[in-house]
């Protein structure tokens, strides 16, 4: 459940920012005659968003035995891949992200109500189906059941709602630089653990044995073993009591690489500001 809330939430979150910033423009410009066709656009890519994913579950969830195995693999890594591209994107793009849709809004505007609609609905409908995919790759990759699934899901979009609703009220409590940095941090160890995942999905696939197969720690303590907390981190982070050499090396080879790029040109402007800092007033 917790890995769909953060899911759910980060996503939720940049959809909220998207509406609010188009709310705000609307208000500002004095056509909040237009907020219902907004709502109307954000309605329409959520039912699109939901029947793809309703459809995409129907086609995976039959599937057994290698086949399922394949999926489960194949979902894992593609999930993994598109929550690493989000978090980059977004880190990339943020700052542009105000600018573009106000213009876009502003186009749209121009011509009718309607295309106002079409275009809130584009706007969301790219961070509503790559939500849908996160959340089933998730689902497939963790084993959660249905349910839990779906009240985590929920529960974060609920708390993504109301950061939408402050963000747009213009209140300067959210930090959403913060927000991001945090969730992108436990996303890229979710995904890490996704990883994993479809690296023991695939060496069980092709009936590898030996060392790559052995695991590499076994605990025994129920508190890291059995017990919530251990199904917890294994949904959020990958953890296994016993994992296989593989999925420990496919771990590390995407966890490390990943943090190293997204922390790397902030690490070396901290050093160098610091630098700057200490040489100043020996230059002066």
């Amino acid at each position: 459940m917790g890995e769909s809330f953060l899911i759910s939430l980060r996503e939720g979150v940049e959809i909220s920012l998207i509406v609010a910033i188009l709310l705000a423009y609307l208000n500002r410009v004095g056509r909040r005659n237009a907020f219902g066709a907004v709502w109307a656009g954000v309605a329409g890519a959520a039912v699109v968003c939901v029947a793809l994913a309703v459809a995409f579950l129907q086609v995976v969830g039959g599937f057994e035995g290698r086949a399922e195995m394949a999926t489960e693999a194949i979902v894992s890594l593609a999930a993994a891949g598109m929550l690493t591209f989000m978090i980059f994107w977004m880190r990339r793009h943020a700052r542009e992200l105000k600018g573009k849709l106000q213009g876009g809004l502003e186009r749209a505007a121009e011509h009718s109500l309607f295309a106002i609609t079409v275009f809130a609905a584009v706007a969301v409908l790219r961070e509503g189906i790559e939500t849908a995919l996160l959340l089933i790759g998730a689902e497939r990759a963790t084993g959660d059941t249905s349910n839990e699934f779906l009240v985590g899901g929920l529960a974060g979009l609920a708390v993504a709602a109301v950061i939408g609703w402050t963000i747009y009220h213009g209140s300067r409590r959210v930090d959403l630089r913060r927000f991001f940095t945090a969730t992108a941090v436990l996303l890229i160890f979710f995904a890490a653990g996704m990883v994993g995942k479809a690296a023991h999905e695939l060496r069980e696939l092709a009936g590898a044995s030996g060392a790559w197969a052995d695991p590499v720690w076994q605990v025994t303590n129920p508190l890291f073993s059995t017990s919530w907390l251990s199904q917890f981190l294994g949904g959020m982070f990958g953890w296994s009591p016993e994992p296989e050499l593989v999925r420990v090396a496919a771990y590390v080879l995407y966890l490390v690489p990943v943090v190293i790029v997204y922390f790397g040109d902030r690490v070396a402007g901290a050093f160098a500001r610091n630098r700057a800092a200490a040489d100043g007033p020996a230059a002066a």
